[in-house]
């Protein structure tokens, strides 16, 4: 397979050995042969004894390598390419050489006296070429990618305005704090989650901010919005979903929201902060699934590789078949496990890996 994907194309609507086989001329004995075929073979002559069914399986495997002998003899004598030469393996057989077919594109032939022009032309694919590549541009180009990358500033329509003129008492002490009381101005740029719908939704929240002279802190921030941040929870939960559950990048995210609900974010960074405060928001949710889980009769564990920013790493999963949690670790120490399952002491189910054997409970 790796030498035939993506570089010899039978006439064949698989790679599968029977199919290009097949059009190279070779025949099983068999209908309709199959290795699932085989492994029913195999399990009748366990149980019956049968010769049977045992010639059966040694004439499948012995056709099976004769079959492979032949589609190597037809990749060996592939001939090597020339100048709109055509070769093969005998004259039923003709070979085109992919470089040799002519090319038909929409797109007229680009020229250049200029080598890296020529180059950098190349690199130019679609939505690419428009919106990086800007060579002596029009103020029309340059008005409209001004207009692609306006921000959360700009001036917009209000949906709500929720006004809380009470003075809230401090989260530490529960004073009142000092003045002076000047009602603050905030807009929440939200999503609403309709019956049938999804649409933008902004909130301007006007709210004291006192200052607390005992524990030095301003407070007084509503109750849907986070500090440091403008965006709501749905909002946010929108992008944790796009981002996790879909697997859709984050720069695709970025440019759905400012398509779809005219919410445009400068960078991706701002798109990854945000995935940053829902971690934290459900930091104590995953300490607690955790507790429960641990305080558990149940609790089967896995762990698996992947590939976060191009460095291997690993993610560890806890399910008690009711609530699931995940950890993630540099490495496949069985540490983190041992560490996460130190008060567990009910029946714990894995597969064979010898890190879970200094797990002191029943397996």
């Amino acid at each position: 397979m790796s030498i035939i994907y993506a570089q010899i194309y039978f006439p064949c609507h698989s790679n599968g050995l029977k199919q290009i086989d097949g059009f190279l001329g070779f025949a099983w004995s068999e209908t309709n042969p199959s290795g699932l075929a085989s492994v029913e073979w195999r399990h009748s002559w366990e149980i019956a004894k049968s010769s049977r069914f045992k010639d059966r399986l040694l004439r499948y495997n012995a056709e099976d390598c004769q079959a492979l002998e032949v589609l190597t003899s037809a990749i060996l004598h592939l001939g090597p390419s020339h100048s709109g030469e055509l070769t093969g393996s005998g004259p039923d057989h003709a070979v085109v050489h992919a470089e040799m077919l002519p090319h038909k594109t929409m797109w007229p032939k680009f020229s250049s006296a200029i080598v890296e022009f020529e180059q950098a032309n190349k690199a130019a694919r679609w939505d690419y070429q428009r919106d990086r590549i800007y060579v002596r541009s029009s103020k029309r180009i340059r008005k409209t990618a001004n207009m692609l990358h306006r921000d959360l500033r700009r001036k917009q329509k209000i949906n709500k305005l929720a006004l809380i003129p009470d003075k809230p008492p401090c989260p530490k002490c529960g004073s009142t704090g000092q003045g002076p009381y000047r009602l603050t101005k905030m807009l929440l740029y939200d999503l609403n989650f309709g019956k049938n719908s999804l649409k933008k939704w902004v909130v301007e929240y006007r709210f004291p901010l006192p200052w607390c002279g005992h524990c030095r802190i301003r407070h007084g921030l509503p109750k849907g919005c986070w500090p440091g941040i403008n965006c709501g929870r749905n909002l946010i939960a929108y992008v944790v979903y796009q981002c996790v559950e879909l697997y859709v990048p984050q720069l695709t995210v970025k440019r759905g929201l400012a398509r779809l609900f005219d919410l445009h974010f400068g960078t991706i960074a701002q798109i990854h902060r945000l995935k940053g405060r829902a971690a934290d928001f459900y930091r104590e949710t995953h300490r607690r699934i955790f507790d429960r889980i641990v305080r558990g009769s149940l609790v089967h564990v896995d762990e698996t590789r992947a590939n976060v920013g191009g460095k291997a790493a690993y993610v560890w999963v806890f399910t008690n078949l009711h609530e699931v949690a995940f950890l993630y670790s540099d490495s496949r120490d069985s540490e983190i496990a041992k560490a996460t399952l130190t008060e567990f002491h009910g029946v714990l189910v894995s597969d064979f890996y010898s890190g879970y054997d200094s797990i002191a409970c029943p397996q």
